[in-house]
């Protein structure tokens, strides 16, 4: 009698071994689901928690987890169960579980723990286990003998994450009365990390904002014709290096051109060398000064302008 044939515990179907774009469809679909569950997570957590605080390490941590699960695959392979991939539903449809046992400890937890620990108790193993089954599912569809002997699973690994980023988009609109709240608290939060201890909470999913002014310029550009200033531009940290700043200043810039305006202006804090970098970075040029007086002290700021 001829032995019985098993399939490979992250075999996506049987006889499927020499298919490498089952392989690869079986893999997009568990990371879709992870992609998926990323946005979900963040908004069932935001009535509890916050958004601002439920979403600062969210980012960070998913990006380790992901590129540690895709790249390092085999070391994860000596702790995880054999066909791990069926337990990627069982968790999935326990987690909205877990979240209504966890919200009831919300008050003990706090807005520091009370995020991390429940997206650690359920996104974060969800997101685990899908990118390392999709993982070893890529691998058995031998996709990486193709790529440098040394490299292969590592380049695998980003060009999988790459996919699992894409997942996540962003939109830019204009701002309604209803924002008004969520904008002040963003901007209190934004301006307070970067200049002050007080810590806020916003019951939104504003990531950021920005304020184009039409009035009386400084005096070193009062020449320029056709000029607006860019009053506020605001992000949460947790946005911050996403791309959303320059989607955002995209939109402003956008916006003004449709106004009429052919030149666009800012001033900014000479000591906060990190913003002025940003308005470097998307074309701003230092033009003059503007001093300003906080309490018994004179401070200064970068007047800057940018051609349209």
């Amino acid at each position: 009698m001829a032995p019985k044939q098993t399939s490979s515990p992250t075999s996506p179907a049987k006889g499927s071994e020499s298919d490498p774009v089952t392989h690869v469809l079986w893999a997009l679909c568990m990371l879709e689901l992870a992609a998926i569950y990323s946005p979900l997570s963040q908004l069932t957590l935001a009535p509890v928690y916050g958004s601002i605080p439920s979403s600062v390490f969210h980012h960070e941590i998913t990006a380790i987890i992901v590129l540690l699960a895709l790249t390092r695959s085999s070391i994860f392979s000596r702790f995880m169960p054999a066909q791990v991939e069926y337990y990627i539903p069982i968790l999935a449809s326990s987690i909205p579980l877990i979240q209504t046992f966890l919200f009831k400890y919300s008050t003990k937890l706090g807005v520091d723990v009370g995020p991390i620990l429940t997206e650690g108790l359920t996104y974060y193993p969800l997101l685990l286990l899908s990118t390392y089954s999709a993982a070893r599912v890529l691998l058995d569809a031998k996709i990486d003998q193709y790529l440098h002997a040394s490299m292969g699973s590592t380049i695998l690994g980003l060009s999988t994450y790459g996919f699992f980023v894409l997942s996540e988009s962003f939109n830019v609109r204009k701002a309604t009365p209803q924002d008004a709240q969520a904008v002040a608290e963003l901007g209190t939060h934004v301006f307070t990390v970067t200049f002050g201890p007080v810590v806020t909470d916003v019951e939104d999913q504003i990531l950021g904002f920005a304020l184009l002014t039409r009035g009386p310029p400084e005096p070193c550009i009062q020449d320029i014709p056709k000029q607006v200033e860019l009053q506020r531009i605001y992000l949460h940290p947790s946005a911050q290096g996403r791309g959303v700043g320059k989607l955002l200043a995209s939109s402003v810039e956008k916006e003004a051109k449709e106004q009429g305006f052919e030149n666009l202006w800012l001033a900014v804090y000479e000591k906060n060398q990190k913003a002025i970098q940003i308005y470097e970075k998307l074309g701003f040029k230092t033009v003059g000064t503007h001093d300003f007086v906080i309490g018994k002290e004179t401070q200064t700021d970068l007047v800057m302008l940018k051609p349209l």
